[in-house]
């Protein structure tokens, strides 16, 4: 838990000017938003919960023309894995990485770029052009595989 206090702490510093961060309204949201989950012990069940949500509206795939099925829940995972880091995931991420960040299908993302990616800097920012993945969180899903074949 005390993790994500500090990756949301980082992200604000970051990403959110000091002159927002001490407004009331932020404030207020924030309050509102994290403060029951956190008291009531219900951020792991919200998450749970949501992924439970996004499986029964999705069947586990959502279809697409001319590009692979995105399998809902290596993006879980992969985010999952690059918000809650563990040794494992981290090895097998770095040598993906080096991979895509030599692969002329690995390109910048506009819409990606504000995932923070503190462990593989080679491709933060990046997407898969044969995917359209995030390769940030790519890389850490254990089950997901490269459209290339290259891992």
């Amino acid at each position: 838990m005390q993790y994500v206090f500090k990756a949301i702490k980082s992200l604000e510093v970051r990403y959110i000017s000091r002159k927002y961060r001490k407004t009331p309204w932020y404030v207020l949201i924030k309050i509102i938003i994290f403060f029951p989950l956190v008291a009531l012990g219900l951020v792991e069940y919200f998450i749970k919960w949501l992924y439970k949500l996004i499986m029964s509206l999705t069947k586990g795939r959502i279809k697409r023309k001319n590009k692979p099925d995105i399998v809902v829940g290596n993006i879980i995972a992969g985010f999952a894995g690059l918000a809650f880091p563990d040794e494992k995931t981290e090895v097998l991420a770095k040598r993906r990485a080096e991979i895509c960040a030599q692969c002329p299908s690995a390109v910048p993302s506009g819409l990606y770029t504000a995932i923070i990616d503190n462990r593989t800097h080679k491709i933060q920012g990046m997407k898969c052009s044969e995917c359209g993945c995030n390769l940030s969180a790519k890389v850490r899903s254990m089950k997901d595989y490269c459209p290339l074949a290259k891992w």
